[in-house]
Protein backbone atom coordinates (compact mmCIF):
# COMPACT_ATOMS: atom_id res chain seq x y z
CA UNK A 1 0.00 0.00 0.00
CA UNK A 2 1.23 3.20 -1.01
CA UNK A 3 1.27 5.75 1.97
CA UNK A 4 1.54 9.99 2.09
CA UNK A 5 2.56 12.03 4.86
CA UNK A 6 2.48 15.93 4.70
CA UNK A 7 5.49 17.78 6.36
CA UNK A 8 8.28 20.47 6.26
CA UNK A 9 11.16 20.96 4.19
CA UNK A 10 13.20 20.74 7.22
CA UNK A 11 11.40 17.73 8.58
CA UNK A 12 12.50 15.83 5.32
CA UNK A 13 15.90 16.56 6.14
CA UNK A 14 15.56 14.97 9.49
CA UNK A 15 13.80 11.91 8.32
CA UNK A 16 16.35 11.52 5.52
CA UNK A 17 19.27 12.24 7.46
CA UNK A 18 18.33 10.16 10.63
CA UNK A 19 16.78 7.22 8.84
CA UNK A 20 14.14 7.24 11.36
CA UNK A 21 9.86 7.14 11.62
CA UNK A 22 8.73 9.66 14.55
CA UNK A 23 5.90 8.34 16.87
CA UNK A 24 4.20 11.09 18.67
CA UNK A 25 2.00 10.68 22.12
CA UNK A 26 -1.73 10.80 21.35
CA UNK A 27 -0.87 13.34 24.10
CA UNK A 28 0.13 15.86 21.74
CA UNK A 29 -1.76 15.14 18.70
CA UNK A 30 -4.24 17.38 16.89
CA UNK A 31 -7.42 15.31 18.13
CA UNK A 32 -7.43 16.12 22.25
CA UNK A 33 -10.29 13.48 22.89
CA UNK A 34 -8.05 10.69 21.57
CA UNK A 35 -6.25 8.25 24.25
CA UNK A 36 -9.25 8.71 26.58
CA UNK A 37 -11.78 5.96 28.06
CA UNK A 38 -14.32 5.50 30.21
CA UNK A 39 -12.88 3.18 32.48
CA UNK A 40 -9.17 3.87 32.77
CA UNK A 41 -9.54 7.76 31.95
CA UNK A 42 -6.89 9.33 29.76
CA UNK A 43 -4.19 6.27 28.60
CA UNK A 44 -2.29 8.96 25.64
CA UNK A 45 0.21 8.86 27.71
CA UNK A 46 0.84 5.18 26.81
CA UNK A 47 -0.05 5.45 23.08
CA UNK A 48 2.35 6.56 20.34
CA UNK A 49 1.61 7.09 16.26
CA UNK A 50 3.15 7.66 13.01
CA UNK A 51 0.35 9.44 11.38
CA UNK A 52 0.19 9.05 7.17
CA UNK A 53 -3.03 8.87 5.04
CA UNK A 54 -3.63 6.43 1.95
CA UNK A 55 -5.28 8.92 0.09
CA UNK A 56 -3.19 9.78 -3.14
CA UNK A 57 -5.54 12.07 -3.88
CA UNK A 58 -3.97 16.23 -2.44
CA UNK A 59 -5.63 16.92 0.57
CA UNK A 60 -5.72 20.67 0.81
CA UNK A 61 -6.53 20.61 4.77
CA UNK A 62 -3.48 18.09 4.96
CA UNK A 63 -1.24 20.99 2.71
CA UNK A 64 -2.78 23.68 5.40
CA UNK A 65 -2.17 22.05 8.63
CA UNK A 66 1.40 20.07 8.46
CA UNK A 67 3.20 21.35 5.39
CA UNK A 68 4.62 25.38 6.65
CA UNK A 69 1.58 26.98 4.56
CA UNK A 70 1.83 24.59 1.59
CA UNK A 71 5.50 25.25 1.23
CA UNK A 72 6.45 21.85 2.31
CA UNK A 73 6.83 18.18 0.73
CA UNK A 74 4.36 15.03 0.76
CA UNK A 75 6.75 12.03 1.13
CA UNK A 76 5.14 8.71 -0.53
CA UNK A 77 6.29 5.71 0.54
CA UNK A 78 5.58 1.61 0.06
CA UNK A 79 3.86 0.65 3.62
CA UNK A 80 5.64 -3.08 2.79
CA UNK A 81 9.35 -1.50 2.85
CA UNK A 82 8.77 -0.68 6.32
CA UNK A 83 9.75 -3.67 8.33
CA UNK A 84 9.85 -3.83 12.13
CA UNK A 85 12.40 -5.85 13.53
CA UNK A 86 11.65 -7.70 16.80
CA UNK A 87 13.12 -7.64 20.32
CA UNK A 88 13.33 -11.37 19.81
CA UNK A 89 11.51 -14.28 17.70
CA UNK A 90 8.21 -14.56 17.98
CA UNK A 91 7.52 -11.19 20.10
CA UNK A 92 5.55 -8.44 19.29
CA UNK A 93 8.43 -6.06 20.71
CA UNK A 94 9.89 -3.99 18.62
CA UNK A 95 14.07 -2.92 18.76
CA UNK A 96 16.10 -0.05 17.74
CA UNK A 97 13.48 2.66 19.51
CA UNK A 98 15.11 5.53 20.26
CA UNK A 99 14.08 7.55 23.80
CA UNK A 100 13.24 4.18 25.76
CA UNK A 101 15.57 4.24 28.72
CA UNK A 102 15.95 1.21 31.02
CA UNK A 103 12.84 -1.24 31.36
CA UNK A 104 11.11 0.75 28.88
CA UNK A 105 9.51 -1.66 25.86
CA UNK A 106 7.30 -0.43 23.09
CA UNK A 107 4.71 -3.03 20.92
CA UNK A 108 3.90 -2.85 17.77
CA UNK A 109 0.05 -2.86 17.34
CA UNK A 110 -1.19 -5.09 14.68
CA UNK A 111 -4.22 -6.07 13.07
CA UNK A 112 -4.92 -9.00 11.00
CA UNK A 113 -1.21 -9.46 11.22
CA UNK A 114 -0.52 -6.41 9.55
CA UNK A 115 0.87 -2.91 11.75
CA UNK A 116 -0.47 -0.19 9.43
CA UNK A 117 -3.81 0.78 10.71
CA UNK A 118 -6.99 2.11 9.60
CA UNK A 119 -8.49 5.19 11.23
CA UNK A 120 -12.38 4.13 11.74
CA UNK A 121 -14.02 7.39 11.77
CA UNK A 122 -17.31 5.98 13.29
CA UNK A 123 -16.60 7.13 16.94
CA UNK A 124 -19.23 8.48 19.26
CA UNK A 125 -19.21 8.94 22.89
CA UNK A 126 -15.42 7.69 24.90
CA UNK A 127 -14.70 4.19 24.86
CA UNK A 128 -14.06 2.10 26.78
CA UNK A 129 -10.73 -0.12 26.86
CA UNK A 130 -11.94 -3.33 28.90
CA UNK A 131 -15.11 -5.00 28.31
CA UNK A 132 -16.32 -8.64 29.18
CA UNK A 133 -17.16 -11.43 27.02
CA UNK A 134 -20.36 -13.95 27.84
CA UNK A 135 -17.93 -15.94 30.27
CA UNK A 136 -17.33 -12.62 31.72
CA UNK A 137 -14.14 -12.92 31.25
CA UNK A 138 -11.63 -9.18 30.59
CA UNK A 139 -11.30 -8.06 27.02
CA UNK A 140 -9.08 -5.46 26.48
CA UNK A 141 -9.92 -3.39 23.22
CA UNK A 142 -6.72 -1.59 22.10
CA UNK A 143 -8.23 -0.37 19.10
CA UNK A 144 -10.83 1.72 21.14
CA UNK A 145 -8.10 4.57 22.02
CA UNK A 146 -5.83 4.08 19.07
CA UNK A 147 -7.78 4.05 15.66
CA UNK A 148 -11.11 5.27 16.56
CA UNK A 149 -12.13 9.20 15.89
CA UNK A 150 -15.19 10.98 15.45
CA UNK A 151 -16.35 11.45 12.12
CA UNK A 152 -15.34 15.28 11.68
CA UNK A 153 -11.85 14.08 11.71
CA UNK A 154 -12.24 11.85 8.36
CA UNK A 155 -10.96 14.35 6.10
CA UNK A 156 -7.60 12.97 6.98
CA UNK A 157 -8.15 9.40 5.57
CA UNK A 158 -5.44 8.82 7.68
CA UNK A 159 -3.60 5.18 8.48
CA UNK A 160 -1.46 4.72 11.47
CA UNK A 161 1.38 2.94 13.00
CA UNK A 162 1.15 2.18 16.44
CA UNK A 163 3.35 1.43 19.86
CA UNK A 164 1.89 0.74 22.85
CA UNK A 165 4.88 1.69 25.29
CA UNK A 166 5.03 1.20 28.93
CA UNK A 167 7.51 0.74 32.03
CA UNK A 168 7.83 -2.55 32.77
CA UNK A 169 9.85 -5.66 34.24
CA UNK A 170 8.14 -8.26 32.45
CA UNK A 171 9.80 -7.75 29.09
CA UNK A 172 6.75 -8.94 26.98
CA UNK A 173 3.27 -7.99 25.52
CA UNK A 174 1.40 -8.71 28.61
CA UNK A 175 3.63 -6.83 30.78
CA UNK A 176 3.04 -3.44 28.81
CA UNK A 177 -0.89 -4.30 28.83
CA UNK A 178 -0.55 -4.69 32.78
CA UNK A 179 1.57 -1.61 33.14
CA UNK A 180 -1.09 0.04 31.59
CA UNK A 181 -4.01 -1.19 33.79
CA UNK A 182 -2.34 -0.01 36.61
CA UNK A 183 -1.90 3.14 35.34
CA UNK A 184 0.28 4.42 37.50
CA UNK A 185 3.32 7.44 37.14
CA UNK A 186 5.99 4.91 37.48
CA UNK A 187 4.65 2.93 34.62
CA UNK A 188 4.50 5.74 31.94
CA UNK A 189 7.67 6.02 30.05
CA UNK A 190 9.20 9.48 29.87
CA UNK A 191 9.25 10.30 26.12
CA UNK A 192 6.88 12.72 24.40
CA UNK A 193 7.74 10.70 21.34
CA UNK A 194 9.60 8.00 20.22
CA UNK A 195 12.02 7.36 17.00
CA UNK A 196 12.20 4.10 14.99
CA UNK A 197 15.34 3.63 12.94
CA UNK A 198 14.59 2.43 9.38
CA UNK A 199 16.53 0.81 7.21
CA UNK A 200 17.39 2.60 3.94
CA UNK A 201 15.30 -0.01 1.62
CA UNK A 202 12.78 1.83 3.64
CA UNK A 203 12.83 4.79 1.11
CA UNK A 204 13.51 2.78 -1.92
CA UNK A 205 10.29 3.67 -3.70
CA UNK A 206 9.59 6.77 -1.79
CA UNK A 207 8.59 9.99 -3.80
CA UNK A 208 8.65 13.41 -2.59
CA UNK A 209 5.75 15.75 -3.68
CA UNK A 210 6.35 20.08 -3.77
CA UNK A 211 3.50 21.49 -1.91
CA UNK A 212 1.04 24.12 -4.20
CA UNK A 213 3.08 27.07 -2.90
CA UNK A 214 6.90 25.61 -3.12
CA UNK A 215 9.55 27.62 -5.03
CA UNK A 216 12.51 26.50 -7.38
CA UNK A 217 14.76 26.69 -4.25
CA UNK A 218 12.55 24.61 -2.80
CA UNK A 219 13.15 21.71 -5.05
CA UNK A 220 16.80 22.49 -4.90
CA UNK A 221 17.24 22.19 -1.39
CA UNK A 222 14.62 18.80 -1.79
CA UNK A 223 17.45 17.63 -4.89
CA UNK A 224 20.09 18.04 -2.49
CA UNK A 225 18.81 16.31 0.94
CA UNK A 226 17.85 12.97 -1.54
CA UNK A 227 21.25 13.21 -3.32
CA UNK A 228 23.18 13.09 -0.36
CA UNK A 229 21.02 10.78 2.39
CA UNK A 230 20.04 8.59 -0.36
CA UNK A 231 22.93 8.78 -2.91
CA UNK A 232 22.15 4.89 -3.69
CA UNK A 233 18.19 5.02 -5.21
CA UNK A 234 16.79 7.64 -7.91
CA UNK A 235 13.89 9.48 -5.94
CA UNK A 236 11.40 11.59 -7.84
CA UNK A 237 10.18 14.95 -7.23
CA UNK A 238 7.13 16.03 -8.64
CA UNK A 239 5.18 19.69 -8.43
CA UNK A 240 1.61 19.60 -6.88
CA UNK A 241 -1.07 19.66 -9.08
CA UNK A 242 -3.18 22.42 -6.97
CA UNK A 243 -3.17 26.11 -8.20
CA UNK A 244 -4.42 27.83 -4.95
CA UNK A 245 -3.70 31.57 -4.50
CA UNK A 246 -1.37 32.80 -2.06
Amino acid sequence: MKIYHYTSIENLALILKNKTLKFNSLSNVDDMEEGKTEDFGDLSKFVFVSCWSNSSEENIALWNMYSNKMSGIRIELESNDILFERLHDKSSLIKNVSKLQENEYAWLWEQDDKPLIKVDYTRKRTPKLVKRDEDNLPIIYINNIASYKRSIWKFQKEVRFILIAAKTTNKSKVGILKAILEETNTTAINANCLYLQLSEKSFKHMKILLGPHTEEYHRIMCEALVEKYLPNYSIPISNSNLQIRK
